[in-house]
């Protein structure tokens, strides 16, 4: 079996790279005049807080779903690869009951004239 990258860790990859891209293209902006201070707002921002409270609660809480929703979005991904495979396996078995099906009539049969002969 080899490994699939889901949709899921894709958008999450895309979404870093463009964060980090972002992040380039403001440090060569301020080249480094400025440098000090965005990297502090950007320690602040990754770190979800606020100088008030009220925005850093409502911050968090936005983190908090975000991080619910990605994972429940991974875990509908992990269950329909799942049931993917599920029905791969379904499939096999149905084919492999059909041959041993075919199977047992033909010795059935061969068995019945032998024991007529």
């Amino acid at each position: 079996r080899h490994a699939r990258t889901t949709p899921s860790a894709m958008a999450r990859w895309s979404r870093t790279r463009a964060r980090d891209a972002d992040r380039n293209d403001r440090k060569q902006l301020l080249g480094n005049h400025g440098a000090q201070s965005q990297a502090g707002s950007d320690a602040s921002r990754q770190a979800g807080t606020s100088r008030d409270p009220k925005i850093a609660a409502v911050q968090q809480q936005l983190a908090d779903v975000r991080g619910l929703a990605l994972n429940n979005i991974d875990k509908a991904l992990a269950r329909g690869a799942r049931l993917d495979e599920l029905e791969v396996r379904t499939r096999e078995l149905n084919a492999t009951s059909s041959a041993f099906r075919g199977m047992a009539k033909r010795t059935k049969r061969r068995m019945f004239w032998r024991a007529v002969k």
